[in-house]
Protein backbone atom coordinates (compact mmCIF):
# COMPACT_ATOMS: atom_id res chain seq x y z
CA UNK A 1 0.00 0.00 0.00
CA UNK A 2 1.10 3.38 -0.84
CA UNK A 3 0.00 7.00 0.04
CA UNK A 4 0.45 10.26 -1.48
CA UNK A 5 -0.61 13.38 -0.37
CA UNK A 6 -1.36 16.73 -2.24
CA UNK A 7 -2.50 19.37 -1.94
CA UNK A 8 -5.03 20.06 -4.96
CA UNK A 9 -6.19 16.91 -6.61
CA UNK A 10 -5.62 16.29 -10.45
CA UNK A 11 -8.61 15.51 -13.05
CA UNK A 12 -7.81 11.79 -12.54
CA UNK A 13 -7.30 11.61 -8.87
CA UNK A 14 -10.53 13.62 -8.47
CA UNK A 15 -12.91 11.07 -10.63
CA UNK A 16 -10.55 8.29 -8.66
CA UNK A 17 -11.92 9.58 -5.80
CA UNK A 18 -15.29 10.71 -6.44
CA UNK A 19 -15.99 7.33 -7.61
CA UNK A 20 -14.54 5.69 -4.34
CA UNK A 21 -16.67 7.95 -2.44
CA UNK A 22 -19.53 7.32 -4.58
CA UNK A 23 -19.01 3.21 -3.35
CA UNK A 24 -18.51 3.83 0.09
CA UNK A 25 -21.46 6.01 0.40
CA UNK A 26 -24.00 3.95 -1.49
CA UNK A 27 -22.42 0.49 1.03
CA UNK A 28 -22.39 2.32 4.50
CA UNK A 29 -25.88 4.54 3.04
CA UNK A 30 -23.89 7.75 3.71
CA UNK A 31 -25.03 11.23 2.03
CA UNK A 32 -22.49 14.11 2.51
CA UNK A 33 -19.75 14.48 0.29
CA UNK A 34 -16.31 15.69 1.38
CA UNK A 35 -15.01 19.33 -0.11
CA UNK A 36 -12.78 18.23 -3.02
CA UNK A 37 -10.82 21.80 -3.48
CA UNK A 38 -8.93 23.72 -1.02
CA UNK A 39 -10.11 27.38 -1.62
CA UNK A 40 -11.19 28.04 1.71
CA UNK A 41 -8.11 26.47 3.88
CA UNK A 42 -6.24 28.56 5.74
CA UNK A 43 -2.51 26.65 4.39
CA UNK A 44 -2.56 26.50 0.64
CA UNK A 45 0.90 24.71 0.95
CA UNK A 46 -0.95 22.01 3.29
CA UNK A 47 -1.66 18.36 2.01
CA UNK A 48 -6.00 19.05 1.64
CA UNK A 49 -6.22 15.33 0.43
CA UNK A 50 -4.22 12.34 1.07
CA UNK A 51 -4.94 9.23 -1.32
CA UNK A 52 -4.05 5.15 -0.74
CA UNK A 53 -3.47 3.08 -3.42
CA UNK A 54 -2.96 -0.27 -3.76
CA UNK A 55 -1.18 -1.42 -7.39
CA UNK A 56 -2.28 1.99 -8.54
CA UNK A 57 -6.17 0.89 -7.59
CA UNK A 58 -7.44 3.71 -5.44
CA UNK A 59 -8.52 1.92 -2.05
CA UNK A 60 -8.73 5.07 0.59
CA UNK A 61 -8.77 8.35 0.28
CA UNK A 62 -8.83 11.13 3.32
CA UNK A 63 -10.09 15.07 3.24
CA UNK A 64 -8.51 17.72 5.40
CA UNK A 65 -10.30 20.77 5.68
CA UNK A 66 -8.85 23.60 7.54
CA UNK A 67 -10.30 26.97 7.46
CA UNK A 68 -9.17 28.14 10.76
CA UNK A 69 -5.89 28.14 12.92
CA UNK A 70 -7.66 25.87 15.98
CA UNK A 71 -9.00 22.52 13.96
CA UNK A 72 -9.25 20.05 10.77
CA UNK A 73 -11.94 18.80 9.78
CA UNK A 74 -10.91 14.98 8.50
CA UNK A 75 -13.27 12.79 6.23
CA UNK A 76 -12.34 9.39 5.73
CA UNK A 77 -13.15 6.49 3.00
CA UNK A 78 -11.74 3.18 2.39
CA UNK A 79 -13.34 0.65 -0.39
CA UNK A 80 -15.88 -1.60 1.51
CA UNK A 81 -13.42 -4.87 0.13
CA UNK A 82 -10.16 -3.22 1.25
CA UNK A 83 -11.55 -3.00 4.82
CA UNK A 84 -10.20 -3.63 8.68
CA UNK A 85 -6.49 -4.26 6.81
CA UNK A 86 -5.15 -1.10 8.56
CA UNK A 87 -5.90 1.51 5.66
CA UNK A 88 -8.42 3.78 7.63
CA UNK A 89 -6.01 3.49 10.65
CA UNK A 90 -3.40 4.28 7.98
CA UNK A 91 -5.14 7.33 6.75
CA UNK A 92 -6.09 8.76 10.44
CA UNK A 93 -2.47 8.96 11.36
CA UNK A 94 -1.20 10.51 8.02
CA UNK A 95 -3.98 13.38 8.95
CA UNK A 96 -2.36 13.58 12.63
CA UNK A 97 1.04 13.99 10.67
CA UNK A 98 -0.27 16.59 8.53
CA UNK A 99 -2.21 18.51 11.09
CA UNK A 100 0.99 18.61 13.39
CA UNK A 101 3.19 19.87 11.06
CA UNK A 102 1.06 22.80 10.26
CA UNK A 103 0.69 23.25 14.28
CA UNK A 104 -3.19 22.09 15.04
CA UNK A 105 -3.45 20.24 18.31
CA UNK A 106 -7.26 19.48 17.31
CA UNK A 107 -8.47 17.02 14.93
CA UNK A 108 -12.32 16.44 14.10
CA UNK A 109 -13.70 13.34 12.16
CA UNK A 110 -16.84 13.75 10.41
CA UNK A 111 -19.19 11.39 9.93
CA UNK A 112 -22.93 10.51 9.79
CA UNK A 113 -25.48 9.15 12.55
CA UNK A 114 -25.51 5.88 10.81
CA UNK A 115 -22.16 5.03 10.56
CA UNK A 116 -21.94 5.18 14.05
CA UNK A 117 -25.14 3.00 14.86
CA UNK A 118 -22.80 0.19 12.99
CA UNK A 119 -19.60 1.24 14.19
CA UNK A 120 -20.09 2.16 17.93
CA UNK A 121 -16.40 1.59 18.62
CA UNK A 122 -15.29 3.89 16.00
CA UNK A 123 -14.63 6.43 18.92
CA UNK A 124 -12.99 4.36 21.66
CA UNK A 125 -10.66 2.88 18.82
CA UNK A 126 -9.06 6.19 17.69
CA UNK A 127 -9.18 7.87 20.79
CA UNK A 128 -11.96 10.38 19.80
CA UNK A 129 -14.62 12.28 21.33
CA UNK A 130 -18.15 12.43 20.32
CA UNK A 131 -19.07 15.77 20.42
CA UNK A 132 -23.11 15.48 20.40
CA UNK A 133 -23.08 19.47 20.83
CA UNK A 134 -21.58 19.84 16.93
CA UNK A 135 -24.16 17.76 15.85
CA UNK A 136 -25.85 18.81 12.52
CA UNK A 137 -28.72 17.79 10.20
CA UNK A 138 -27.69 17.78 6.03
CA UNK A 139 -30.50 18.27 4.14
CA UNK A 140 -31.11 18.20 0.33
CA UNK A 141 -32.91 19.75 -2.34
CA UNK A 142 -33.63 18.00 -5.52
CA UNK A 143 -35.62 19.29 -8.80
CA UNK A 144 -37.93 16.49 -9.19
CA UNK A 145 -39.56 17.65 -5.35
CA UNK A 146 -39.13 21.22 -5.87
CA UNK A 147 -42.12 21.88 -8.09
CA UNK A 148 -44.70 23.24 -5.45
CA UNK A 149 -42.00 25.74 -4.16
CA UNK A 150 -41.24 27.24 -7.39
CA UNK A 151 -43.33 30.00 -7.06
CA UNK A 152 -43.70 32.76 -4.39
CA UNK A 153 -46.22 34.62 -2.62
CA UNK A 154 -43.88 37.38 -1.34
CA UNK A 155 -43.56 40.64 -3.08
CA UNK A 156 -40.13 40.16 -4.77
CA UNK A 157 -38.37 43.61 -2.67
CA UNK A 158 -35.05 41.48 -2.84
CA UNK A 159 -32.74 41.11 -6.15
CA UNK A 160 -30.22 38.58 -6.70
CA UNK A 161 -27.07 38.69 -8.48
CA UNK A 162 -23.54 37.11 -8.44
CA UNK A 163 -20.49 38.51 -6.49
CA UNK A 164 -18.46 41.55 -8.01
CA UNK A 165 -14.80 42.69 -6.31
CA UNK A 166 -16.47 46.02 -5.15
CA UNK A 167 -18.62 43.94 -2.96
CA UNK A 168 -16.48 42.54 -0.70
CA UNK A 169 -15.75 44.96 1.90
CA UNK A 170 -19.54 45.18 2.53
CA UNK A 171 -20.27 41.65 2.42
CA UNK A 172 -17.46 40.68 4.32
CA UNK A 173 -18.69 43.09 7.05
CA UNK A 174 -22.26 41.36 7.44
CA UNK A 175 -20.50 37.68 7.13
CA UNK A 176 -18.43 38.59 10.30
CA UNK A 177 -21.10 39.92 11.80
CA UNK A 178 -24.00 36.72 10.93
CA UNK A 179 -20.94 33.97 11.47
CA UNK A 180 -18.99 36.09 14.37
CA UNK A 181 -15.77 35.09 12.40
CA UNK A 182 -12.89 37.52 11.56
CA UNK A 183 -13.16 40.30 8.94
CA UNK A 184 -9.81 39.67 7.18
CA UNK A 185 -10.22 35.79 6.86
CA UNK A 186 -14.18 36.42 5.56
CA UNK A 187 -12.73 38.74 3.24
CA UNK A 188 -9.85 36.11 2.22
CA UNK A 189 -12.57 33.98 1.65
CA UNK A 190 -14.46 35.84 -0.51
CA UNK A 191 -11.45 36.84 -2.88
CA UNK A 192 -10.72 33.59 -3.47
CA UNK A 193 -14.25 32.78 -4.85
CA UNK A 194 -13.23 34.38 -7.65
CA UNK A 195 -10.39 31.90 -8.30
CA UNK A 196 -12.21 28.74 -8.16
CA UNK A 197 -14.91 28.14 -11.33
CA UNK A 198 -17.18 25.87 -8.79
CA UNK A 199 -17.84 28.47 -6.19
CA UNK A 200 -20.78 31.01 -7.19
CA UNK A 201 -21.13 33.50 -4.78
CA UNK A 202 -25.28 35.19 -4.87
CA UNK A 203 -25.22 38.78 -3.86
CA UNK A 204 -28.87 39.95 -1.79
CA UNK A 205 -29.93 43.66 -2.46
CA UNK A 206 -32.84 45.64 -1.14
CA UNK A 207 -33.04 49.32 -2.46
CA UNK A 208 -29.72 48.77 -3.79
CA UNK A 209 -27.89 48.00 -0.61
CA UNK A 210 -26.52 44.46 0.16
CA UNK A 211 -28.14 43.07 2.92
CA UNK A 212 -26.51 39.27 2.25
CA UNK A 213 -25.31 36.49 0.57
CA UNK A 214 -25.21 32.84 -0.09
CA UNK A 215 -22.56 30.46 -1.96
CA UNK A 216 -23.13 27.63 -4.25
CA UNK A 217 -20.36 25.38 -4.99
CA UNK A 218 -20.70 23.09 -8.13
CA UNK A 219 -19.39 18.99 -7.14
CA UNK A 220 -20.96 17.96 -10.55
CA UNK A 221 -22.20 19.85 -13.19
CA UNK A 222 -25.79 18.65 -11.99
CA UNK A 223 -25.23 18.81 -8.21
CA UNK A 224 -23.47 21.02 -5.51
CA UNK A 225 -23.65 22.78 -1.71
CA UNK A 226 -25.02 25.68 -0.39
CA UNK A 227 -23.10 27.18 2.47
CA UNK A 228 -22.87 30.88 3.89
CA UNK A 229 -26.50 31.97 3.61
CA UNK A 230 -26.26 34.90 5.69
CA UNK A 231 -28.88 37.93 6.21
CA UNK A 232 -27.85 41.46 7.84
CA UNK A 233 -28.62 41.18 11.66
CA UNK A 234 -30.97 43.96 11.21
CA UNK A 235 -33.08 42.58 8.61
CA UNK A 236 -33.53 39.35 9.60
CA UNK A 237 -37.15 38.29 10.84
CA UNK A 238 -38.96 40.13 7.75
CA UNK A 239 -39.05 37.78 4.82
CA UNK A 240 -36.02 39.22 2.99
CA UNK A 241 -34.21 35.85 3.16
CA UNK A 242 -37.08 34.22 2.15
CA UNK A 243 -37.11 36.13 -0.84
CA UNK A 244 -33.18 35.68 -1.96
CA UNK A 245 -34.14 31.97 -0.96
CA UNK A 246 -36.30 31.43 -3.70
CA UNK A 247 -34.66 33.73 -6.80
CA UNK A 248 -31.62 31.75 -6.31
CA UNK A 249 -33.67 28.06 -6.25
CA UNK A 250 -34.51 29.49 -9.43
CA UNK A 251 -31.29 30.75 -10.79
CA UNK A 252 -29.88 27.06 -9.57
CA UNK A 253 -32.48 25.15 -11.74
CA UNK A 254 -32.35 27.20 -14.80
CA UNK A 255 -28.49 26.47 -14.53
CA UNK A 256 -29.27 23.00 -14.42
CA UNK A 257 -28.33 21.65 -11.38
CA UNK A 258 -30.37 18.60 -10.14
CA UNK A 259 -29.77 18.36 -6.19
CA UNK A 260 -27.78 20.48 -3.92
CA UNK A 261 -27.12 19.72 -0.02
CA UNK A 262 -26.60 21.94 2.93
CA UNK A 263 -25.87 21.52 6.63
CA UNK A 264 -27.48 23.13 9.33
CA UNK A 265 -27.15 23.04 13.17
CA UNK A 266 -29.62 20.27 14.30
CA UNK A 267 -30.95 22.50 17.28
CA UNK A 268 -31.60 25.42 14.72
CA UNK A 269 -35.30 23.99 13.82
CA UNK A 270 -35.81 27.67 12.64
CA UNK A 271 -33.39 27.62 9.59
CA UNK A 272 -34.58 23.84 8.70
CA UNK A 273 -38.10 24.87 8.95
CA UNK A 274 -37.03 27.68 6.34
CA UNK A 275 -35.62 25.27 4.05
CA UNK A 276 -38.27 22.66 4.09
CA UNK A 277 -40.50 25.44 2.64
CA UNK A 278 -38.16 25.95 -0.33
CA UNK A 279 -37.74 21.64 -0.61
CA UNK A 280 -35.13 20.41 1.50
CA UNK A 281 -35.70 17.52 3.17
CA UNK A 282 -33.51 15.62 6.06
CA UNK A 283 -31.26 13.06 4.88
CA UNK A 284 -29.21 12.50 8.05
CA UNK A 285 -27.48 13.84 10.97
CA UNK A 286 -23.74 15.00 10.77
CA UNK A 287 -21.69 13.41 13.73
CA UNK A 288 -18.30 14.72 14.94
CA UNK A 289 -15.38 13.05 16.76
CA UNK A 290 -12.84 15.00 18.17
CA UNK A 291 -9.84 14.21 18.85
CA UNK A 292 -6.04 15.32 19.87
CA UNK A 293 -3.06 14.97 17.23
Amino acid sequence: MEFKVTNRLTAEQQGAATELISNCQQYDQLFDMPYLANTFNLYPDMPAFILAYQDQDLIGFASLYAATDFDVNVMIYVAPSQRRQGIGRGLFEQSKIICRTYGYVEMIIQTEQQQLVKMPWLDAKFKLQHDTNMAETLMQWCIKNSAQNRESKLAMAVTVRQLTPDDINVLAQIHAAGFDDEFADVTNDLQATFGDPNLKVYVFELKQQIIGSVTIELATPTTGYLFGYVIKKQLQGKGYGQQALAQVMQLIEIQGLKTISLAVDKKNVRAQYIYQKYGFVCQTTLEYLVGMV
